[in-house]
């Protein structure tokens, strides 16, 4: 209250209680403010800007000036009328209002994006001194006095990307027309939000990426770290879905020299055109003064390994025909923070960063590759969910107005905040007594589904079949044991199915009444709070993102979902509740995916730091997007599930891609290098251009690319789309590095379903689906085969692992093996699982497709790329290449191995592939009861070597090298796989034979493969 009222008093002082006596006086003078007139310009504490430039703009009329400590902050309008709208700057700072103006958030030139405050309140003076301008300004303090927002959402929206006037026209607010020098409008520095990142890089030319809080002119300044001149290289940013990207290319680089290079960043030009082309920046880039400088070299310390304002890069080779060495590794869960208040790391990410950070540059590798899962869109931290949540409250829904229907065809609309603004519905706190009886009936359902697991389990053994039929028929046998025995009294097992059948009426009430309010809970819980509370106008809406349902193992599972406008609901046909992805926090929407990218990427100073030095490119694989994404062409049909009126999922998986984009695939290439009819490009482009927001382009493109096809329910009818946008790429140098797309343009063939054994040899029991698609196995044949080549050893990077240890081999191609073991855990089952007998094993279709869903088997070994891959192999031989060794680099298993597979006819024919696997980062890595039954499974291999077709395959060894000994030097036990958070440094040596050492590091250890082609 004290603090309400130190607000009004403020507000009191500035006169804005005087609205209508202002007003009245303004129009008996007629007063626009003549050559004196003038508002003030303040920086973050509030004190007046004293030195600098300034531009007022209205139409052709211009007004500048220079602040000095004689004027303290003034900036005088001069010919300007103050009744127009009008653009102001200060050239190297960014603007946004403090008090006495607006701008209008409906204008669409504009493009407001904000959520968090409704302008209309000031523009119609709808009584602004009591419910705007105490709650915007108390955001605006806390960002500027405490580097944060009050509403807790700072990793999802910040406040100066949304409330920025750059190029934005504003208005005086009547009341202060009469006395503009109450007029406010606060400039500060300019921000980086994310990097600076070393992106594409070859022996001329890098590019470094970043993310900016605010429209910006990003200013990097390049010179050799061992002296010399200094060049400048400019780049605009490009608008997406309310926030700000930069790629600026430097070119015209040594081959693999060290440069150090800075940043600086200043807005884009208040008006005029924005600079786009290399001669268009040096006119308008400003000078900057001595406060903005200093605020910029402290924000790249953060990233700098001296802790100043230079940060350092090397360029690669042309050709590496000696030796290469980059780090590889995949998967990373809840960087920076905790899941159920537990820590996963170590993060290797951080390690890593921690290890540069400590050696020198001339041990530092060419590159990083990152293989996948770089975020996790479905594994969501606690503090990460909480932001999440929170920020989906909103004071009004975001442009731009989509006119298609139906709902479910909208598609652009909140693309201006990366939102989707039909997923609004006006919020309302319940009754404290509704929430209660929801919260209290969650809390009874959980118990019993504690105390009685068989209740939910049971699904899991009998898929095909009524669980709750199933759950009486287990009592009923366990009760016909005891009176076929003769036994007295229950046994505990008995007791326990008895129970679990008398609760199935109360479970089933419980889930038709209270489950389906569940997701609701957590936003009950922020609408009751403080912080929400502090800014009334937040709280009228709620983004209904949580209604992303779980993707279920069947398609009579699918949930229905309707419009209601207001608390719609996931329910199953039988009106139980359906569960929500990720427990409702699933990165539902384009300002959520990117966030979790943000998160990642400026976890620690570590992170930073190793990310703005080293050379880095990227692929996905599923979790940027969702778990078993594109699993098969069932799970693309749930996807477009005709019951559900909102179409969550191919809208979400849209925006997912489109941040994919902009924060790993535009810069796995240079800018300049994408084909210019590309619509992602043209996209960017055309936004950058026009300073306008690029994510209703880009939605367009990919989802009409990537997610508006459906598959056929003919259970013969193949199924592909994504082949008209490329993902895939090829790094910048010799020999080969091909980095294929494993996802987007999977090609599925419903009858593979259907195969219970896996066997590439038998044409009944081979596989037709490709991971890798013919068009992409023609692009790598015309680079390896076709084109005549001298290398020794070339490198494929597909996301999942071609190879893989024998028992995972094993359950790949013979899941019946396993599942039973699995769903039910029974002694012959586990048997069948250790020794792979199918004869032991048990398991119907529906538990097969479950028991695959659920423990992802969906790699290359279970289709046709198999076949594939190897057929690429076998075309090199037989064209004489020189190729000795292919290199195989994956991620995804969630744990690390190196593998060797040969081709038949003799002893380690050519070319010779080497798996080498790297995941995770940082993930679970096994739970302890999986980790033991992996690691034994392991110590079944009593041969190194074993037959997959026709194909002879062995497993590498592992050996540990303890602190202090270094990598390369291994003593200690081996084993064929680690189950630890490990990142990778791969070693190539090209001699007379291709040597490569694989030294893993995890935690304070180091684990090492050794590889000779011989």
């Amino acid at each position: 209250m004290a603090e309400r009222q130190g607000f009004e008093r403020e507000l009191v002082d500035l006169g804005l209680d005087r609205t209508k006596e202002w007003f009245s006086e303004v129009e008996r003078s007629g007063d626009r403010g003549g050559d004196q007139a003038y508002l003030v310009v303040v920086d973050g504490e509030e004190s007046p800007i004293t030195e600098g430039e300034y531009a007022f703009i209205q139409g052709q009329v211009v007004s500048r000036g220079k602040f000095s400590q004689g004027n303290r902050g003034c900036a005088y309008l001069g010919k300007i009328n103050p009744a127009l709208p009008f653009v102001f700057e200060v050239r190297d700072r960014v603007c946004a209002i403090r008090a006495g103006a607006f701008l209008n958030p409906d204008d669409p030139k504009i493009q407001y994006g904000g959520t968090w405050f409704d302008w209309t309140l000031v523009r119609d003076d709808k009584n602004p001194d009591r419910n705007f301008w105490p709650y915007y300004r108390q955001e605006m303090d806390d960002l500027a006095l405490k580097g944060m927002e009050a509403l807790g959402r700072g990793g999802v929206e910040r406040f100066m990307q949304h409330e920025h006037i750059t190029r934005r026209p504003i208005q005086i607010a009547k009341p202060f027309l009469a006395t503009l020098n109450k007029v406010r409008i606060r400039a500060v520095p300019m921000e980086i939000r994310v990097g600076p990142f070393v992106r594409y890089t070859d022996y001329e030319r890098t590019v470094v990426w970043l993310e900016t809080v605010t429209p910006a002119i990003v200013r990097l300044r390049c010179k050799l770290s061992s002296g010399g001149s200094e060049s400048a290289h400019y780049a605009s940013t490009v608008r997406v879905g309310g926030r700000y990207f930069a790629a600026v290319e430097i070119d015209g680089l040594r081959e693999e020299t060290f440069y150090n290079y800075t940043v600086e960043l200043a807005p884009l030009p208040a008006a005029g055109l924005i600079p786009v082309k290399p001669s268009e920046f040096s006119d308008v880039f400003p000078s900057l003064t001595l406060a903005v400088l200093n605020s910029i070299k402290d924000q790249l310390r953060l990233a700098s390994l001296d802790e100043n304002e230079w940060l350092t890069f090397r360029t690669l080779r042309r050709v590496y025909d000696k030796n290469l060495l980059f780090v590889t590794g995949s998967c990373r869960w809840y960087p920076g923070d905790k899941k159920g208040g537990k820590d996963w790391g170590p993060d290797m990410l951080d390690g890593l960063g921690t290890w540069l950070r400590a050696n020198r540059k001339d041990k530092w590798p060419a590159f990083l590759f990152w293989g996948g899962d770089q975020i996790y869109a479905d594994e969501i931290g606690d503090d990460t969910g909480e932001m999440i949540v929170r920020a989906r409250f909103a004071s009004r829904m975001p442009g731009p107005f989509d006119s298609v229907s139906p709902l479910r065809s909208k598609l652009i609309d909140g693309a201006w905040a990366g939102r989707f603004s039909h997923r609004y519905q006006t919020y309302k706190d319940p009754d404290i007594k509704r929430y209660q009886s929801v919260a209290d009936g969650v809390k009874k359902l959980d118990e019993i589904h504690r105390r009685y697991p068989d209740i939910k389990g049971i699904y899991r053994e009998y898929p095909d079949k009524n669980p709750r039929e199933q759950l009486k028929e287990r009592y009923q046998t366990l009760k016909n044991r005891r009176d076929l025995s003769g036994a007295h009294g229950e046994a505990s097992d008995e007791r326990a199915a008895r129970e679990a059948v008398g609760l199935l009426p109360t479970v089933d009430t419980l889930e038709i009444s209270t489950e389906p309010f569940r997701v609701f809970l957590p936003y009950w819980k922020v609408g009751f709070s403080t912080a929400l509370r502090r800014n009334p106008m937040a709280g009228r809406y709620l983004s209904y993102n949580f209604l992303l349902w779980r993707l279920p193992d069947f398609e009579h599972q699918i949930p229905i979902i309707a419009d209601r406008k207001s608390h719609s609901l996931v329910r199953k046909a039988d009106a139980h509740g359906h569960p929500s992805a990720a427990d409702g926090v699933h990165a539902a929407d384009f300002a959520e995916f990117a966030s979790l990218y943000e998160r990642a990427w400026t976890s620690s100073r570590s992170v930073r730091v190793l990310l703005a030095q080293v050379p880095t490119f990227l692929m996905f694989d599923d979790h940027e997007v969702t778990d078993d994404w594109n699993f098969d062409s069932s799970w693309v049909r749930m996807l477009h599930n005709e019951k559900d009126d909102f179409r969550m999922w191919p809208k979400t998986l849209t925006d997912s891609l489109a941040a994919y984009w902009m924060y790993q695939g535009w810069c796995n290439k240079a800018p300049s290098q994408w084909r210019k009819d590309d619509p992602r490009v043209k996209a960017l482009a055309a936004a950058q251009q026009a300073g306008s927001d690029a994510l209703p382009e880009l939605r367009s493109c990919i989802h009409k690319a990537c997610f508006s096809k459906v598959p056929s329910k003919d259970p013969k009818a193949t199924f592909q789309t994504g082949t008209s946008l490329d993902w895939h790429y090829q790094l910048p140098f010799d020999p080969p590095f091909l980095v294929p797309d494993c996802r987007t343009r999977k090609f599925m063939v419903p009858t593979d379903d259907d195969l219970r054994i896996i066997d590439h040899d038998n044409p009944k029991k081979r596989p037709m689906s490709q991971t890798i698609d013919n068009g992409q196995l023609v692009w790598m044949r015309d680079i390896l085969v076709e084109k005549k080549r001298n290398d020794s050893v070339v490198f494929i990077a597909p996301s999942t692992p071609l190879l893989m240890p024998m028992k995972v081999t094993q359950i790949m191609t013979k899941p019946e093996t396993a599942a039973g073991a699995w769903s039910q855990g029974g002694l012959l089952d586990f048997y069948a699982a250790l020794t792979g007998s199918t004869g032991s094993g048990r398991a119907s279709n529906a538990l097969l497709r479950v028991f695959r869903r659920s423990v992802d088997l969906e790699h290359m070994i279970r289709d046709r790329s198999w076949r594939d891959l190897w057929g690429l192999v076998e075309a090199m031989r037989k064209v004489g290449s020189s190729v000795k060794t292919l290199v195989l680099v994956s991620g995804d298993v969630h744990h690390n191995y190196c593998m060797t597979g040969n081709l038949p006819g003799g002893s380690r024919l050519k070319p010779e592939l080497l798996q080498v696997t790297c995941s995770g980062l940082q993930t679970t890595i096994r739970s302890s009861a999986d980790k033991w039954v992996a690691e034994k499974q392991s110590s079944l291999v009593w041969n190194e070597n074993f037959k997959m077709g026709k194909y002879t395959l062995s497993h590498g060894f592992l050996h540990k090298n303890p602190p202090g000994v270094p990598m390369g030097n291994p003593i200690g036990p081996s084993s064929i796989s680690l189950y630890e958070n490990a990142v990778a440094f791969v070693n190539v040596r090209m001699k007379s034979q291709v040597e490569i050492s694989v030294a893993y590091l995890a935690g304070d250890n180091t684990y090492s493969y050794k590889y000779t082609s011989g």
